[in-house]
């Protein structure tokens, strides 16, 4: 009985050194797991990973990117984004990251020192139901994006060549259908006038006076053709000039038109103003051929986020299962989409047409589109 206490304080002393040893060994591979983490942050490549809380203050910041901004994780932590980085850039990150900490998950890009980063932003922690850190994750996509628009400048370069030559045997069409008919009626009711302007002077004035009419006829088609093989860059000079030749080319004096251009233009790149310009145009040019119409409006509206042109007529319109039966309607659609647009066309028989293309625009801080 004696023994007893003594068996039992070494039982005690032993279980004690097992779980002090067992928590040793539970801190030194947290600590491991902790420096593992640490070491797969601070190695993620191409960007960073980074903690902020609700002052957006940063609590953690990793990544083999850092070094290409010139930063390091010390010149982050314990500072907010307003403290580091220019004004325009911290308002312009902000309201996504708000988001975040009201629960989203968001996604944008954000150029920064000559690079874009696409930015993953999700809550991280919550306490009483409130975010209280969120996790944003940046990725160095420049190269992906040089290359993205590289191709998309080639698949443009593609359809204008496309479009060009399209253009040039539709000129030729109309060359040889309307122009040659018109100057050949011309030639032949002027040999009539010369055959008959003794025998039938009546009908020699007529045939005379048909010559005229038809050779006016003629110098305007000319003129209108010679206008659509004028170079598309016309339309740099701005899009309420490039379109108001347009209709001044291919409107007859019967059918109103009116053009409304809002916004700043300055906002859409060149190729995307080409390509929305030669979309309008076919817009016209489908109008004027096909609607009857006695009104037709132009619209182009730019903001920030996007540009859309709308081409709307009052004419005969068309059953929605023949939208796209013809290769104008198509061309448009093909052109919107080549520079990530989208195009809808909305019609109905009797009821007049209109049609729509919407195009984004990159928009960032200090970044011209």
């Amino acid at each position: 009985m004696a023994g007893e206490p003594k068996d039992k304080l070494a039982s005690e002393s032993g279980t004690a050194r097992v779980v002090a040893e067992r928590g040793n060994f539970a801190r030194e591979r947290l600590l491991e797991r902790e420096e593992f983490v640490r070491q797969l942050l601070s190695n993620f490549p191409n960007g960073s990973v980074n903690v902020f809380d609700g002052n957006l203050r940063y609590l953690l910041a990793e990544g083999r990117g850092l070094e290409e901004e010139g930063l390091t994780s010390e010149m982050l932590v314990g500072k907010t984004l307003e403290e580091l980085f220019p004004k325009e850039s911290a308002d312009f990150v902000r309201p996504y990251y708000q988001r975040a900490f009201a629960g989203e998950n968001v996604e944008f890009e954000l150029p920064l020192g000559g690079h874009v980063y696409s930015i993953c932003a999700a809550p991280l922690h919550k306490e009483n139901g409130e975010v209280r850190t969120i996790i944003a994750v940046a990725q160095n996509v420049t190269e992906r994006k040089r290359a993205q628009e590289e191709r998309e400048r080639l698949l443009a370069r593609e359809w204008k060549a496309r479009a060009e030559a399209e253009e040039r045997k539709r000129i030729s069409r109309e060359l040889h259908d309307r122009v040659a008919h018109s100057m050949g009626v011309v030639h032949q009711s002027l040999e009539l006038y010369e055959t008959l302007k003794q025998s039938d002077p009546e009908t020699s004035r007529a045939k005379m006076a048909l010559a005229k009419e038809t050779a006016i006829e003629a110098m305007s088609l000319t003129r209108n053709l010679s206008s659509r093989l004028r170079s598309s860059a016309d339309v740099q000079e701005g899009l309420s000039a490039a379109l108001s030749r347009l209709l001044e080319a291919a409107v007859p004096p019967s059918l109103k038109c009116d053009i409304s251009v809002e916004g700043d233009e300055a906002l859409v790149p060149p190729h995307v103003r080409e390509q929305l310009f030669l979309i309008l145009r076919e817009g016209v040019r489908n109008a004027v051929s096909h609607s009857e119409a006695d009104r037709m409006d132009l619209e182009v509206r730019v903001s920030s986020e996007e540009v859309v042109c709308c081409v709307q007529d009052d004419g005969r319109g068309f059953a929605e299962e023949d939208v796209y039966a013809g290769g104008g309607m198509r061309s448009m659609k093909e052109r919107a989409e080549l520079v990530g647009g989208t195009f809808q066309v909305s019609s109905g028989l009797g009821v007049g047409t209109t049609i729509r293309a919407s195009i984004p625009l990159k928009r960032g801080p200090g970044n011209e589109t």
